[in-house]
């Protein structure tokens, strides 16, 4: 990610974990009372950076991809969509789910390959792409502080999920933890879209750092299987009781495998109500912290 970010590609913005430089009590962790490691906040967090900045915004997931289908970018896609009503606040896609065989390495990663062993799931609840000075505030799915009726639901394009990923030869767990349907791919990609982006994977390949880090990167699911099982246990398909978070989750470390956070210096000023303010400075990335959630 650091790499492409150097490329120009995109820009991380590291997104803190709620700490204390001083809780008032060590059994104090804030984050059990966070939605979804706090997406809303982080989501809201780049709306309010961006509002003046960007034309639209679209509060996707990593793993949700969204091929343009009636114009070749999307900010032609968006504009043609608002085109056709003007005081919209939102677009609406939908958000399919969809399997693919994953390659275990880098150099056997091909995109054509992966895109001919998508298959279609089930439509679930959507995304969106705003006009961000048409909000303050947003959550994970959509606003809560939106008029309904102003939003415009996208029959298609819909969103594709790639939610599960299928290893060629491990024992493939998701399987059996998560039944569900698949059909044959019911979506469309373009294949000038396809050849450009097989062609760009190709020249990153073969920048000098992407190759170093690929000799090292796992080539068996590990994390994944450990975190579904977890999400399933906690808040999937589940009446909920309390926050859906993955605090709970207990994560078996490895030696070979340090995961990246974020950290920073923590202040807590002085108690007082009704609120005592804590903030942090100078963010940067650790590998020092083991592997959790």
């Amino acid at each position: 990610m650091k790499e492409y970010e150097r490329q120009g590609y995109l820009t991380i913005e590291k997104w803190m974990r709620m700490k204390f430089d001083k809780p008032g009590s060590q059994y104090f962790e804030p984050n059990l009372n966070t939605e979804l490691r706090n997406q809303a906040g982080a989501l809201t967090d780049c709306l309010l950076q961006y509002k003046e900045a960007a034309e639209y915004i679209a509060f996707f997931d990593l793993d949700d991809v969204l091929f343009p289908l009636n114009y070749p970018t999307y900010l032609e896609e968006f504009n043609a969509e608002y085109a056709q009503k003007p005081d919209a606040t939102s677009l609406v896609y939908g958000r399919r789910e969809h399997e693919f065989i994953k390659a275990e390495t880098l150099a056997e990663y091909d995109f054509h390959e992966l895109v001919a062993s998508l298959k279609t799931s089930y439509t679930r609840a959507g995304k969106v792409v705003v006009k961000p000075d048409r909000h303050n505030t947003t959550w994970i799915h959509a606003s809560h502080r939106e008029d309904p009726t102003k939003r415009i639901h996208i029959k298609t394009p819909h969103l594709i999920h790639v939610q599960r990923p299928i290893q060629k030869n491990g024992n493939n767990e998701i399987k059996d933890m998560w039944k569900s349907r698949f059909w044959r791919f019911n979506e469309t990609i373009h294949e000038v879209d396809i050849a450009a982006i097989h062609e760009d994977i190709q020249r990153m390949k073969k920048n000098k750092e992407v190759a170093r880090i690929a000799k090292r990167l796992p080539s068996r699911d590990f994390y994944f299987p450990v975190v579904f099982k977890c999400y399933l246990k906690q808040f999937y398909g589940r009446k909920l009781t309390e926050c859906p978070n993955a605090e709970k989750c207990v994560m078996p470390q490895r030696k070979d495998i340090k995961c990246m956070h974020t950290d920073a210096e923590y202040f807590s000023g002085p108690s007082s109500e009704p609120f005592t303010f804590h903030y942090f400075t100078n963010p940067f990335w650790s590998s020092d912290y083991g592997c959790y959630q």
